[in-house]
């Protein structure tokens, strides 16, 4: 079988696949020369997806209910105040 010798600027294929081989190594050595693996890549962009329409959500729930957020802080500073009070009077 005979190959064009353009592609393998006149060397032997032993030769030429060395070289590429060693190009390539090279290459996926450095930072920048290999791509993020799929199920990677795809992970972090659903984690961002995720973060977001949990932000928005939430952002929203203070829009629309603002009662409950204030409602769930007095209760807390209640059972604060009512724990202090009841640690103060039992000693």
């Amino acid at each position: 079988m005979t190959h064009s010798t353009d592609h393998f600027d006149g060397k032997e294929a032993a030769e030429h696949l060395k070289e590429a081989r060693l190009k390539g190594m090279i290459a996926s050595s450095e930072v920048h020369g290999m791509e993020m693996p799929g199920h990677i890549a795809a992970f972090a962009d659903t984690v961002k997806d995720t973060s977001m329409a949990l932000l928005v959500i939430w952002s929203a729930s203070l829009v629309l209910f603002p009662t409950t957020v204030c409602l769930r802080r007095m209760l807390v500073a209640l059972c604060l105040a009512g724990e202090d009070l009841r640690g103060s009077t039992g000693s």
